[in-house]
């Protein structure tokens, strides 16, 4: 989109953060990797929303990233595309495609071996970010366009870990998720954060919310009840769970909504000025 034209360098910044935003929101991120998400999205367990990634966000996050790399490996003399073009030459149709478990990479350290035959081997970045679950050091990669992230963390708020909704997740094996519709003025728990003082206390998915601190709840006062709860104080939550009322009390926690942005460094060195305007399309 910025390529083309059609996307300002701000609004392309601002697409990214957007993308890293959903990426480090997402609590799956630290249990999925991206090469097992794709595998996931058929046989999906119960517990999605909590082990889930969704490997378009993910995935095209990763090739940036890759591509940035291969630039500042070979000093701005091959990038992703060049790995693109190599494949569709080597292995596109009516070619069988290339290797499975490592087509892709081998295509990688082939194109950087050419112009940087001592920076090839990409082992550790598979590794840690398509095999494994390892955070991403943005900044890392970011740095050689000269660019930077800035987390910006917003005002405390109250948390339990729970989100709500009026209708209860249910999955089968092999399927897309699908719900169940509450009776109307009904509120359930439509997923529990792990490690969260919800989870601690025992609340699960699909509780039925009745009431806090003895208070009635509803779909139009939960979270405004909610919201006057002190950070650090105790509440109680009474749910109904299989037709029976159960009341757990648990300390109101806190959670900083981070935003992210995108800024160029103040003093970029010629070389990430050179790979920043090649990689969005700007030489």
């Amino acid at each position: 989109m910025r390529r083309s034209g059609f996307w300002s360098r701000q609004e392309y910044f601002d697409e990214v953060a957007t993308q890293i935003d959903q990426l480090q929101s997402a609590a799956g991120r630290k249990t999925m990797s991206v090469e097992l998400s794709s595998w996931d999205t058929w046989n999906r367990g119960d517990n999605a929303a909590n082990t889930h990634i969704d490997y378009y966000n993910k995935g095209e996050l990763l090739g940036n990233l890759l591509d940035l790399e291969i630039r500042y490996r070979t000093g701005n003399k091959r990038s992703l595309t060049d790995v693109f073009l190599y494949l569709y030459k080597n292995n596109g149709l009516p070619k069988p495609g290339f290797e499975e478990r490592r087509g892709f990479r081998d295509a990688v350290e082939l194109i950087t071996r050419e112009a940087a035959p001592g920076a090839a081997d990409f082992g550790d970045f598979f590794a840690k970010y398509v095999s494994g679950t390892d955070e991403i050091p943005w900044n890392d990669f970011l740095d050689h366009a000269g660019l930077e992230l800035v987390e910006t963390k917003g005002k405390p708020m109250p948390y339990i870990g729970i989100t709500t909704g009026t209708q209860v997740p249910s999955v089968g094996f092999g399927g897309a998720p699908s719900f169940t519709q509450l009776p109307q003025g009904q509120l359930a728990i439509t997923n529990v954060a792990p490690g969260s003082p919800a989870a601690t206390s025992g609340l699960a998915t699909g509780d039925a919310l009745v009431a806090i601190d003895g208070d009635k709840v509803d779909p139009a006062t939960f979270n405004v009840r909610f919201a006057m709860k002190e950070i650090g104080s105790p509440v109680a939550i009474t749910v109904m769970r299989n037709d029976r009322m159960v009341t757990k009390t648990l300390l109101v926690g806190q959670e900083e909504k981070v935003t992210y942005s995108i800024r160029p460094k103040a003093e970029p060195t010629a070389m990430q000025k050179e790979i920043l305007a090649s990689w969005l399309g700007e030489n």
